[in-house]
């Protein structure tokens, strides 16, 4: 499993390090490696600059074509027999759907295509003043949970080993203290979530039922 990232200039994610964690990705790994314990897949997850790429998108804001539009033009890795790639960019814009631009959106994920895109204009309104590993956190902490949706969860192409999803909001667990939590994409919400999990010492963003949920379709033959 290979995750691809590429970044607008000026736009690149957080790399410095976060205390207890190491650098930002780091976290993202620890959590992907939790999803598919067992399964003895590779897992492949850039961890500073030179691993990923800058690239020259057009000015923002960004709605689903367009993201499509940019995955196509700059997308590296490709999928095949035994590897599975996801795509994401960091983009100095904002997510526009239905012709609205919100400029609260974190991040969004496009399932069908593996592309995952996170908005740094967004993800900056998050910075605390005092606590920059807060800042780090939280952008990490959205980028998992887009994540989640690409990879399928919840009930959106993994099943449910249990029912756990939010009828009431699709492709979300009905679990607060879970990454994949609906409220948990918005920034205020985020920001306390990824506080909550920082004062626990687990770094593992997903609930038990979301990693039953990885693990027994990782698992299948």
């Amino acid at each position: 499993m290979e995750v691809e990232v590429d970044y607008a200039p000026g736009a690149e994610p957080y790399l410095d390090n976060l205390e207890f964690v190491g650098d930002p990705f780091s976290l993202t790994e620890e959590n992907l490696e939790a999803l598919f314990a067992g399964s003895h897949k590779e897992l492949l997850v850039p961890h500073t600059l030179a691993e990923m790429e800058a690239v020259t998108v057009p000015a923002g804001p960004y709605d689903g074509a367009s993201l499509v539009r940019i995955a196509a033009e700059h997308r590296s890795y490709v999928t095949g027999p035994e590897t599975a790639t996801y795509y994401a960019v960091w983009l100095d814009g904002f997510y526009e759907k239905d012709g609205v631009v919100d400029d609260a959106v974190l991040g969004a994920a496009l399932p069908d295509y593996g592309i995952v895109a996170m908005f740094k204009p967004a993800l900056r309104q998050t910075e605390h003043p005092i606590l920059r590993s807060l800042s780090r956190f939280t952008e990490q902490s959205a980028f998992i949970h887009e994540l989640g949706h690409v990879l399928g969860l919840v009930d959106t192409g993994l099943p449910q080993q249990r029912p756990h999803a939010d009828p009431d909001h699709a492709g979300h667990c009905a679990n607060p203290s879970c990454v994949m939590f609906w409220a948990n994409e918005g920034q205020e919400n985020l920001r306390r979530f990824a506080t909550q999990v920082a004062a626990s010492g687990n770094d593992v963003l997903f609930d038990a039922d979301c990693l039953a949920d990885a693990r027994a379709a990782a698992t299948l033959p």
